[in-house]
């Protein structure tokens, strides 16, 4: 912990954490308590192997990954739907990309979940059916699933904890 004095006098505590194998993070704080009480959840974290987001994985946001996924990983999967696929990743561009992937929980796709099930279908005022919903959430989960087990950008996949749209049985 480094304390800091600013222009103005006041002071701040910057904390560095540093385990071998792991990127170090770094983190300022006003308060020295803070600044300690971080130092030892992020230390113990680490050491357990727990998923600590590093400063970088503050920055990105959900508007970045889309992009990284359909520039680099759905080009390589030859689907026959692709063209549905990206509407729906820009409905949740549109609405969610300014997300940080910290930020990026369970939460916060129910309340996509939400406002995907207010939509309406286009000249009407029927609701969207709950599969579309549902493929919207599917399209999602997708981008997170890649993050998650391939660039391990994001700790889990939140749409996973997210409960599906109820769907008509077809009778």
């Amino acid at each position: 912990i480094e304390p800091r004095t600013l222009k103005d006098g006041s002071k701040r505590y910057r904390v560095r954490v540093r385990l071998l194998g792991e990127a170090p993070r770094t983190k300022t704080f006003r308060r020295l308590t803070d600044a300690k009480a971080w130092a030892a959840s992020v230390e113990s974290d680490m050491g357990r192997g727990t998923y600590v987001p590093t400063t970088a994985d503050r920055r990105r946001n959900l508007a970045d990954l889309i992009a990284k996924y359909r520039e680099e990983y759905l080009p390589t999967r030859g689907l026959t739907d692709a063209d549905r696929q990206h509407a729906q990743l820009d409905w949740w561009l549109d609405n969610f990309g300014h997300v940080t992937l910290d930020k990026l929980r369970p939460e916060m796709v129910a309340e996509g979940r939400r406002k995907l099930s207010k939509r309406t279908i286009k000249g009407t005022d029927d609701p969207i059916s709950g599969a579309t919903v549902n493929r919207y959430l599917a399209a999602l989960s997708a981008v997170c699933k890649w993050a998650w087990k391939e660039l391990r950008w994001l700790p889990s996949n939140p749409v996973l904890d997210v409960s599906k749209a109820r769907e008509s049985t077809g009778i």
